[in-house]
């Protein structure tokens, strides 16, 4: 009948059956793939992190960096949740320092087979990238003596192969990773500051940029130098009364510095003749008479006598402080945790007194011109030997944090790489001296503080990287930071031995490096063809210390630790 419509509900039945049941298994494969592409994208999201990190320690991207990129991929792709065939991923690196990627795989189907659909090519996109932030690296460089060798220790001339030029290098590596990282140019802020040192530290460029005053330095101190001692009896030559010279005293004796500190040509006395009796005309003299108590001259003394023609028979070396400073006042205690109240070079925040009542607060010029090495005798030593000077190992000055110009990352700032070039390898190693200071150039609350605060930046990290290529070398009887140890007992007791000596420094270090992280710094440190010492370990922010054993090595190293100050981003 035409009113029967059995017919047409079973056809209607049917129809709305097969389509529920290919929605059903359209949507089954649609969830599928969807969580095969979620995992194809998680995995190669993995895989150029993973590639983009190696890249960051090796500055290159080939096979050994792809390897590990594929590595990451295959450990996070997970086929078997969804029957995939074999994934495929490659990757790739451009100019700019951006890792990417591409992932494929084919998923087969379940019940879209029944529409001839038995499998869905998938594709992901990927890429990784170092994204710098604001930051603040202060180096704390070793540049004794050892550096000017290579790596096994031979060829000391600073040459191509020495570890003074592969340090050099290392740091311009160091740059064009950071500079690379950085995206936003006109934002990120990136600053470089530096402290080079071997038994004492330079602060002249500090000195004449105005950021310490030389009111921070003292006008006269002790040394341990030498007096020219004059007769208190008078001599006529010439019609002239004459006091003629007959001796020298090598003593410590408080000599007046404050013509030095303006780093012009200072005149000290030399070319001294005593008088032998039998030589008053050509013998050294003054024509006033000395005092009965301490008739002595020190070569400051005497030279400026000479410049008043109150003193003759005499030559005179013009000599320029180089800017390199003996430590304020200190405790020669072993122990330096907590910091003895008294010891006023581990204060790396406080600015020193300047009104004359307190002068152990203040540093003094480091003048190896007015120091004399005694050869183990005692003071005071009175003899008619002329004495040896000390000899003065002064590293290349400080720098406050400079910012680095990273709109090209493949050219070295001209600042940066003259800087660089000029660091010099001289002295012994006193680690100490220079995490001291790598400490009070970064203080955020300290003397330098309007340089580390410029610009109240929001959020800046903060970064020491300390190299060295050797183990403390303290000897008594060096002029040091920290005076002549045997004679000036100011670091250690005068007895202390060599051995006993570095005790002193290593705890100093120490120290130093906890007052650093104290402040917000993640200290990284590098054992240059050194291995690694309980203190250098103990110094670094947990597993921060890296040993590096020849200057490909340490290039690595410092590209690598760039590459960690980065944040590693994806870049979607």
């Amino acid at each position: 009948m035409a009113a029967d419509r059995a017919g047409n509900a079973l056809a209607i039945v049917t129809l709305t059956t097969f389509t529920m049941i290919t929605l059903a298994g359209l949507g089954l494969d649609m969830s599928r793939a969807y969580l095969t592409k979620t995992s194809l994208q998680d995995a190669c999201d993995a895989g150029v992190l993973a590639g983009r990190k190696a890249m960051a320690a090796s500055g290159t991207y080939g096979a050994t960096e792809q390897a590990k990129a594929n590595k990451m991929f295959n450990f996070n792709i997970n086929e078997n949740r969804t029957e995939t065939s074999t994934a495929v991923f490659t990757s790739s690196a451009d100019t700019t320092g951006h890792v990417t990627g591409t992932a494929t795989t084919t998923m087969p189907t379940t019940l879209m087979k029944l529409f001839t659909y038995n499998s869905l090519p998938l594709t992901v996109q990927c890429s990784a990238e170092l994204q710098m932030s604001n930051a603040d690296v202060m180096f704390v460089l070793d540049t004794t003596g050892s550096m000017a060798c290579n790596p096994s220790g031979g060829n000391c001339v600073s040459g191509s192969d020495s570890k003074i030029v592969g340090l050099r290098n290392a740091i311009k590596s160091f740059y064009t990773t950071v500079a690379g990282a950085v995206t936003d140019k006109n934002n990120t802020r990136i600053r470089f500051g530096f402290v080079p040192y071997a038994m004492t530290v330079n602060a002249q460029n500090l000195l004449t940029s105005g950021a310490m005053p030389s009111n921070y330095f003292v006008d006269s101190s002790p040394y341990i130098t030498k007096l020219v001692q004059f007769s208190t009896t008078g001599t006529t030559v010439n019609g002239q009364t004459r006091y003629l010279a007959t001796g020298y005293r090598y003593t410590s004796s408080t000599v007046n510095v404050s013509a030095f500190k303006g780093f012009g040509s200072v005149p000290l006395a030399t070319g001294i003749t005593l008088s032998t009796g039998k030589n008053a005309s050509s013998a050294t003299y003054v024509t006033v008479k000395p005092s009965t108590s301490s008739p002595y001259y020190d070569p400051r003394q005497l030279a400026v006598a000479y410049a008043a023609g109150t003193a003759g028979n005499l030559s005179t070396t013009s000599y320029t402080w180089s800017g390199c400073l003996e430590e304020r006042g200190t405790v020669n205690q072993l122990s330096m945790s907590p910091i003895p109240s008294g010891a006023y070079d581990m204060d790396v925040t406080s600015a020193p007194v300047t009104d004359g009542t307190n002068d152990a607060t203040r540093w003094k010029p480091y003048l190896e011109s007015l120091e004399f090495y005694l050869n183990g005798y005692s003071m005071p030593l009175t003899t008619s030997t002329v004495m040896s000077n000390q000899t003065g190992y002064c590293p290349t000055p400080m720098m406050l944090y400079t910012t680095v110009d990273t709109t090209a990352p493949n050219t070295v700032p001209t600042w940066l790489n003259t800087y660089v070039n000029s660091l010099v390898a001289n002295g012994g190693t006193y680690h100490d001296i220079g995490m001291i200071w790598g400490a009070r150039l970064g203080n955020p609350n300290g003397i330098f503080a309007s340089n580390v605060n410029a610009g109240n930046l929001p959020s800046v990290s903060r970064h020491i990287i300390f190299m060295t290529d050797g183990t403390m070398e303290n000897y008594p009887a060096n002029y040091t930071a920290w005076g002549v140890t045997q004679y000036d007992g100011r670091d250690a007791p005068t007895s202390t031995t060599a051995s006993n000596l570095v005790n002193y420094h290593n705890n100093r270090f120490l120290a130093a490096c906890t007052l650093a992280k104290n402040m917000g710094y993640t200290i990284w440190v590098i054992g240059f063809g050194q291995t690694l010492t309980t203190q250098m370990q103990s110094c670094a922010t947990a597993n921060r210390a890296y040993y590096a054993s020849n200057t490909t090595a340490l290039t690595t190293t410092f590209q690598y630790i760039a590459g960690q100050v980065a944040d590693l981003r994806l870049n979607k």
